[in-house]
């Protein structure tokens, strides 16, 4: 009964039903003022609102529970058990995603009192909810040509023409949303410190994986894509809402489905 489509469409109808709801009982909760200026600086708010911390860990706990119910047809024990049927994958995610609170959503989510109007405020948290459940649907994608992109580079050394053409065309796709991303980051002066930054990471991972090559092989699983992309929209605008919610659901749907599995894989 449970892998029933039917079911399946039931409960998702109820999720997208419940989910306003559900998270307009965050917009109730309060906000602190904080008097650190390194805070404002990095934050661009005063405030330590509840409002955005409930708002955001409402969206990750619920749409774990989406993935591993709805998409994966309820084949699991329970809805915070991970593939090997316990919650320790759930439990980590939660503190790896609380932590990442703080590495963008903190600073792109916006306070209620820096509306004009309510309508205002409604629209920018629907833009980024909306874009967090569309991405909670990545497993539909995980089917033809789509299925064979990876950033394995044992699978890439298999691509076809067609495969070759695809990966082009998404990678082209990104870079473009990367672009005006740092274009945002260019007018509110953090243009430098995330070139810095994004430019550590990458060069890190290659001396790694060069160092590594022998022995394991690097898999970028696309938990870590949201994971990857999700600081450089650490902007308060509606474009890095939309961005941000694609990115910390991808997020979500990668734990949720295959877990937080590790970037190096040992060759075997």
């Amino acid at each position: 009964m449970r892998s029933h489509p039917h079911y399946r469409k039931i409960w998702g109808s109820v999720y997208i039903s419940l989910l306003p709801f559900i998270l307009s009982l965050s917009f109730f909760l309060p906000s602190y003022e904080v008097s650190s200026s390194v805070y404002h600086e990095v934050y661009f708010s005063t405030q330590l609102s509840l409002l955005k911390i409930g708002f955001y860990m409402t969206l990750l706990v619920s749409g774990y529970m989406y993935v591993t119910g709805v998409t994966l047809r309820f084949k699991r024990a329970s809805f915070f058990a991970g593939r090997d049927g316990k919650p320790w994958n759930f439990l980590g995610f939660v503190v790896l995603g609380f932590g990442m609170f703080w590495a963008g959503p903190n600073s792109t989510l916006i306070d209620i009192e820096a509306f004009d109007n309510l309508d205002e405020f409604l629209t920018f948290y629907c833009i980024y909810a909306s874009a967090f459940v569309l991405m909670l649907h990545f497993s539909y994608l995980d089917s033809g040509p789509l299925k064979k992109i990876s950033l394995n580079i044992a699978k890439m050394k298999k691509y076809t023409v067609k495969d070759w053409v695809l990966f082009v065309f998404l990678s082209i796709g990104v870079v473009l949303i990367t672009v005006v991303e740092f274009y945002y980051l260019y007018q509110f002066n953090r243009f430098w410190l995330y070139v810095g930054l994004y430019g550590g990471l990458i060069g890190c991972l290659m001396i790694i994986a060069i160092y590594m090559s022998k022995t394991h092989i690097l898999h970028v699983h696309h938990y870590m894509v949201g994971m990857i992309f999700l600081p450089m929209t650490a902007i308060p605008n509606s474009y890095a809402a939309f961005i941000q919610g694609l990115c910390v659901g991808l997020y979500t749907e990668g734990c949720a489905r295959w877990g937080l599995d590790p970037l190096f894989y040992k060759i075997e």
